[in-house]
């Protein structure tokens, strides 16, 4: 070979796409280290743009976990415990019974498949993570939730898909159907017309998981696409019900993007193993609260409330939040009740408000305020209740574009003794608001 020839040899090779990628040459679709790099181990591996992935960590089998698949303690605090019993029994005043689908974390159900060799992994107990799980589960029943365990189903790749944090058609299905048969057992049905479902195959495909998209952009490295089938639910009659189309489902499901990730179809499969239909809310791309937020502040629950309200959460997002409670609290009443302290303010980085009401202005031990913001919604928004000098927990507000809402919703401690002397509330933008003090009574 010539000179010519060998230089413009090495020039071709330099210019493969696989080469200039990055990409391995063997990647094994069964052994996920081919498929990493040591880079993962690296914090600033994640800083722009993959902070939710923090840290990725090869299993067996190519599957691919994260440190929050890890998560071992589920133990719910008092204060939680509180908030949860009140949330049970403010529902309840509304009619409304609260079902919760605590999806269990990948490391618990595909635990087989963790090598415990890997960084970030060898910490991981899984037998004492599984146990914490379960006494989680038996507390919320004890705080008046319907809910069940569902680890005892598909395993591993069958209910989780290998590189990517959803569930699969499976493990969407076995979990609605427990939930679903807790439901029945309970006798939340009662009064909802009933309806049978059939839920059929339809095409396969490919898609290439989350996990495995910022395991490709961060090594470079291409990695193989997971197969499903894809399975459409619909009534088996229909159109018989023509009279009852403008009827609001008594069920609605407000869950996170385990519930829209359309291959998973976990509304058909509560449709079916229900009965019944269900108004799916669930929001892609937010955290455990915000379907349920965006939900209780929206005109389809004031109007026409379910009987039967399913959370779904996936596992590894912590219960144990006061901000969490201080605003799903207050969205569940339909008004705001012996409202005092109207004020309208403007918001521009972080604004004090001198509250003006008395701990007898507002009947209860809790009160709350009313947010009603004027023009755009920012995209976070923050509220601090001060008491004398001491300041209570921020509540980051929801205020995601992914909702549809203008109204946002703090609940404060209003017992003697414990009553604020101000607020202070705190937007990226400058944001225009008016407030109202509410009770719940």
């Amino acid at each position: 070979m010539n000179r010519l020839s060998y230089i413009a040899t090495l020039l071709c090779l330099l210019c493969t796409p696989a080469l200039a990628q990055g990409t391995k040459k063997n990647i094994d679709p069964k052994d996920a280290k081919t498929m990493t790099c040591p880079r993962l181990n690296e914090a600033s591996a994640y800083e722009k743009g993959f902070s939710g992935f923090q840290f990725l960590i090869p299993g067996k089998d190519g599957f691919i976990f994260r440190s929050t698949d890890f998560k071992q303690d589920f133990a719910l605090d008092e204060t939680s415990q509180a908030a949860i019993r009140r949330t049970v029994n403010l529902l309840k005043q509304n009619g409304i019974s609260l079902v919760m689908l605590i999806q269990p974390t990948r490391g618990i159900m595909a635990r087989t498949l963790v090598d415990p060799t890997q960084a970030h992994a060898a910490d991981f107990k899984p037998e004492a993570a599984l146990e914490s799980y379960r006494a989680s589960i038996e507390t919320l029943k004890k705080l008046g939730v319907i809910t069940t365990d569902l680890t005892g189903g598909p395993q591993g790749a069958d209910y989780f898909s290998l590189r990517d944090i959803h569930w699969t058609r499976d493990g969407a299905n076995d979990s609605a159907q427990k939930i679903a048969e807790e439901i029945k057992k309970a006798g939340l049905l009662e009064g909802i017309r009933q309806e049978e479902y059939v839920t059929t195959k339809d095409k396969a495909g490919t898609f290439q998981g989350g996990l495995a998209e910022a395991v490709e952009k961060i090594c470079k490295n291409k990695l193989p696409e997971e197969s499903f089938v894809q399975y459409e639910t619909t009534k088996k009659n229909a159109g018989s019900n023509a009279l009852f189309a403008d009827e609001a489902p008594k069920v609605v499901l407000a869950g996170t993007s385990n519930g829209t990730v359309k291959r998973a179809n976990l509304e058909g499969a509560f449709k079916e193993h229900l009965g019944v239909d269900v108004l799916n809310v669930s929001v892609g791309g937010g955290g455990p609260d915000t379907a349920i937020l965006d939900y209780l502040s929206s005109d389809a629950y004031r109007k026409n409330p379910p009987k039967v309200l399913i959370w779904e959460v996936p596992g590894h997002y912590s219960l144990n939040s006061k901000a969490l409670y201080a605003q799903i609290l207050p969205s569940i009443p339909t008004e705001c009740k012996n409202p005092v302290g109207a004020k309208e303010l403007t918001v521009s980085g972080a604004t004090d408000f001198t509250m003006t009401a008395k701990q007898t202005d507002i009947s209860g031990e809790v009160g709350y305020v009313k947010i009603q913001v004027k023009g755009k919604m920012p995209k976070s928004f923050k509220g601090r209740a001060v008491y004398g000098t001491k300041r209570g927990p921020a509540v980051e507000m929801v205020a995601s574009d992914r909702m549809e809402k203008s109204v946002l919703l703090m609940e404060f401690d209003s017992r003697p003794g414990r009553f604020p002397t101000k607020f202070v509330f705190e937007s990226p933008a400058k944001t225009t608001v008016d407030l109202q003090f509410c009770s719940y009574q």
